[in-house]
C-alpha cells in the first residue's frame, strides 16, 4: 500500500512541477512577444554634411509591437510622431540585412513617403533619413546633405554616431554620415 502511495505522490509532484513550468513559459513568452510600447525620446534632426545644422525634434511611439517567431515578421500597430507629424502604421516590419525599418508614408492623395524609421531593440533607437520632394511625385534621401532625425540623442554627435549605427552601409553608400 505504501508503494501505491509513492506512485500516486510523485505523479502528482510531475504534474505540479509540469503546470509549472508551462506557466513560466507562457509569462516569458509574453513578456517577450507581444509589447505595448509608450515611448517618448527627444531627438535631434541633423543635416549631412553640414556642421551648423543641429535641433531638437520630440518623437513619440505608441503601440503594439509583437515579436515573429520562427521566421515571420515582426509586426508594428499603432501611432509614430515625429514633430507634428503623425503616422499611423499596421503592418510587418520590413526587414533588410538584420536592419528593420518602417517606411512612414504621409496621409496624402499620393501617400509619399516620409521617410525609412530604421531601429534596433524593438524600437528603443531610432533613425529616420528624411526624404525630400524632388519634382512633382518623385521624393528622395542624399548621404551627402539629406536630413536624418535620431533619438534617443541629445546633440548632433549622438545622432550622427546612432544613424551610422542603425542605418545599412548600403543605404548609406558604404560611407559613414558626417
Amino acid at each position: 500500500m505504501l508503494n501505491f502511495t509513492s506512485h500516486i505522490n510523485q505523479d502528482k509532484k510531475r504534474l505540479i512541477i509540469f503546470i509549472i513550468a508551462l506557466a513560466l513559459i507562457l509569462v516569458i513568452f509574453r513578456a517577450y512577444v507581444f509589447r505595448t510600447i509608450d515611448y517618448r525620446y527627444t531627438g535631434v534632426k541633423y543635416q549631412v554634411g553640414n556642421l551648423g545644422y543641429g535641433e531638437s525634434v520630440n518623437i513619440e511611439i505608441k503601440g503594439k509591437y509583437t515579436i515573429g517567431l520562427f521566421s515571420s515578421f515582426d509586426e508594428f500597430d499603432g501611432k509614430i510622431i515625429v514633430g507634428d507629424k503623425v503616422f499611423n502604421y499596421s503592418n510587418y516590419v520590413q526587414q533588410d540585412n538584420h536592419f528593420k525599418k518602417i517606411p512612414l508614408t504621409m496621409e496624402t492623395r499620393d501617400k509619399n513617403i516620409y521617410g525609412d524609421l530604421f531601429y534596433n531593440n524593438v524600437l528603443k533607437q531610432i533613425t529616420l533619413p528624411i526624404r525630400e520632394q524632388e519634382g512633382s511625385n518623385r521624393h528622395s534621401w542624399s548621404n551627402k546633405d539629406g536630413f536624418v532625425i535620431s533619438a534617443p540623442s541629445t546633440n548632433r554627435e549622438q545622432a550622427i554616431e546612432l544613424s551610422n549605427k542603425l542605418i545599412p552601409s548600403q543605404y548609406r553608400n558604404g560611407n559613414k554620415l558626417e
